[in-house]
């Protein structure tokens, strides 16, 4: 998941005074939690490794919970109050500060609205491939870069969308009268060539943006959707018909809070997104005004100034910036308007004269991984419905209560069914299905299935697909209500795909040999050795030919087979297809959940032959990953040591039989 910075306030009567604050700032970031307790708190931060911490602790808190923490290297500022440990500053993890400084919650609320940038961090980790570079951490970073293209090919009624977003506008700046009259006016006046007007003016348009940019609030995002698009479309005019010196250098004044300035500093020599519209100026004078002089600051915030260098020769379209000055609303700013999604990459962070100058490179082209990330986003609109793709990457991103509000925020928007709304409900389906709510998993397959008759044909591999789905729910409900029903329509829902797979795919299909092997699941599962057996092979066979060596399929498919084979009797070939799907391992997944199974059932299969020094070996290699193997079931690990002792015991000439794992 993508790593956060999250700030922490603990106080015993946090939630007594805080109410009317909450109340007050209905934006109040996501990224900001509440504790009365400091058991919880401290659980809390433990079980986010990935992220960062700004913590503020008040109270009778203090004493206890700073030498708990203190070495936690997820926390990069402490705020304290009230410690009679009287130390006023310990590097970059501990500052204690007097009554007198207490930030109070309204300041902190609006330090992080006005002072934040809504940016992410693209990691470059050469030892995983680009394809798991875009789960890994980098999700959000895609999901950005994505947004402008799958919001212009929404369908959407300006008007519609016009309307819903002055009535949420409205409704946030409720007796507010000099922003209503700006609603009232935007309301009467906006028109497509007047978005760069009402994004540079300092109103309710560009706060509730760039907030929902920072909170990454889809529904928000959504809302916006018809002004991000008309926004995006007067930069790309202009950009298309200015022209610009070969380099370009560009500046941004802003107070920063402290946590931010910190993750910039750890990720020099990253690439960098910006992902808002991001206002900056040719006038470094100008920035300076903005940035301060870095004195007066509050204690969590900086003078920050960004020196951002273009090569406008490598700029592409897709990313347009644009001199604005005769459309923008401040008209003697020199101002230089950059899209959303704008890369950069971060080549210093340095302090001068108390203001933090931050110097940023525009890259598009330089950078070899981020070619391929830009070629990997082009297949996933290609191969894709487009406007599924963020909806997959917020799932893939964790985000599964973000990812069903994008997708029903969509259906809401649809008029007709067509294959999105497929694999939408198809999505849908899936993550009710990893919540073991079954009954809602199959009412969304079932719909999927019907578009799909409705608008291919009965027999599309998408409809097979469909089939293959709604086998697999009735496949879990018959396992879990040890229901043989349910097993039954599996096995009828498992053939009706099958049947289909064969009249539409290729020979040798990989959706083919997923339900052939789902099919030989399902005969093992009833104990039927000899029909899963003539399932699995016919599916290992097919991923034989189309996978490449050290596919993880053709791991599970081997084991599959094998402990199908032991059940038999087999034993020699139990024994060939386990060590086929040891050897068949990647590197990269050789110790793992599965592999550990894998090694401690073909332990069992030589313990049976009696032969105990090649089941003593994969016994240990079983035991010994699953000790280094995190949340490893216990149940598990104690039956491999039992089996190794028993092995053991039995070089020793004592006959015990050690049990075997499913």
């Amino acid at each position: 998941m993508e790593s956060k910075l999250i700030t922490i306030w603990l106080d015993l009567n946090i939630f007594h005074y805080t109410n009317e604050w909450t109340t007050r700032n209905r934006y109040l970031t996501k990224d900001w939690k509440l504790f009365d307790n400091a058991d919880k708190c401290i659980d809390y931060i433990t079980s986010r490794l990935e992220d960062k911490f700004y913590l503020i602790i008040s109270g009778v808190f203090v004493d206890y919970l700073i030498p708990l923490i203190y070495e936690l290297e997820q926390i990069k500022k402490i705020y304290a109050h009230g410690s009679s440990i009287h130390i006023q500053d310990v590097g970059k993890l501990y500052f204690s500060y007097n009554h007198n400084d207490l930030i109070t919650i309204d300041e902190l609320i609006n330090s992080s609205q006005n002072n934040s940038l809504s940016l992410s961090i693209f990691s470059n980790n050469q030892e995983k491939s680009i394809r798991n570079l875009t789960t890994s951490g980098n999700a959000l970073f895609i999901w950005y870069q994505l947004l402008i293209d799958v919001l212009i090919r929404i369908p959407s009624s300006t008007e519609s969308a016009k309307s819903d977003l002055i009535t949420i506008t409205r409704k946030c700046y409720e007796g507010n009268e000099s922003e209503q009259e700006k609603i009232n006016e935007f309301d009467t006046c906006y028109e497509s060539t007047k978005a760069v007007f009402w994004y540079t003016r300092n109103c309710f348009l560009f706060r509730l943006l760039n907030q929902a940019f920072r909170t990454e609030d889809i529904d928000n995002i959504f809302k916006f959707r018809f002004f991000i698009v008309d926004l995006y479309q007067q930069l790309l005019t202009l950009y298309t018909a200015q022209r610009f010196p070969s380099s370009l250098t560009v500046y941004r004044g802003q107070s920063l809070g402290l946590i931010e300035l910190e993750y910039l500093k750890e990720n020099i020599g990253q690439l960098i997104s910006m992902n808002t519209f991001l206002s900056t100026t040719t006038d470094k004078e100008v920035a300076s005004i903005f940035a301060g002089d870095g004195t007066n600051r509050p204690v969590y915030e900086r003078s920050v100034l960004f020196e951002m260098t273009i090569d406008t020769t490598r700029c592409h379209k897709s990313k347009p910036f644009a001199d604005v000055s005769k459309h923008s609303y401040m008209k003697d700013e020199n101002e230089i308007l950059l899209s959303m999604g704008t890369i950069f990459r971060i080549v210093s962070v340095d302090i001068e004269n108390n203001v933090w100058i931050v110097k940023l490179i525009f890259t598009e082209q330089e950078d070899k991984r981020l070619i391929e990330l830009i070629d990997y986003q082009k297949m996933i609109l290609r191969e894709n419905e487009t406007v599924v793709v963020l909806g997959r990457i917020l799932q893939d991103m964790g985000e599964m209560e973000k990812a069903k509000r994008y997708y029903n925020l969509i259906l809401e928007s649809s008029v007709e069914d067509s294959v999105e709304v497929s694999s939408i409900y198809n999505n849908l389906g899936a993550m009710a299905k990893d919540e073991s709510k079954y009954e809602e998993a199959l009412n969304a397959y079932e719909k999927s299935m019907n578009i799909n008759k409705k608008i291919l044909s009965k027999i599309h591999p998408h409809t097979a697909m469909s089939y293959n789905n709604i086998a697999g729910i009735y496949a879990h409900m018959g396992q879990t209500k040890k229901a043989i029903g349910d097993e039954e329509k599996a096995l009828i829902f498992y053939e009706k795909s099958l049947e289909i797979c064969n009249q539409s795919l290729p020979e040798n299909h990989s959706q083919t040999a997923t339900v052939l092997s789902k099919i030989g699941g399902l005969y093992y599962n009833r104990s039927n050795w000899s029909t899963a057996i003539k399932y699995l092979e016919k599916a290992l066979e097919i991923n034989k030919k189309i996978l490449p060596k050290g596919h993880p399929d053709l791991t599970i498919g081997y084991g599959n087979l094998a402990s199908s084979y032991s059940h038999l009797g087999k034993d020699d070939l139990a024994i060939e297809m386990f060590e086929n799907a040891l050897s068949s391992t990647p590197m990269s997944e050789s110790k793992s959940f599965h592999v550990a199974h894998t090694y401690n059932n073909c332990g069992a299969v030589y313990f049976n032959q009696g032969n105990y020094e090649k089941a003593l070996e994969k016994f240990t290699k079983a035991y010994e990953m699953a000790l280094q193997l995190p949340s490893f079931e216990l149940s598990y690990l104690s039956m491999y040591q039992q089996n190794l002792e028993e092995t053991k015991r039995k070089l020793q000439k004592v006959t015990i039989k050690p049990s075997s794992s499913e």
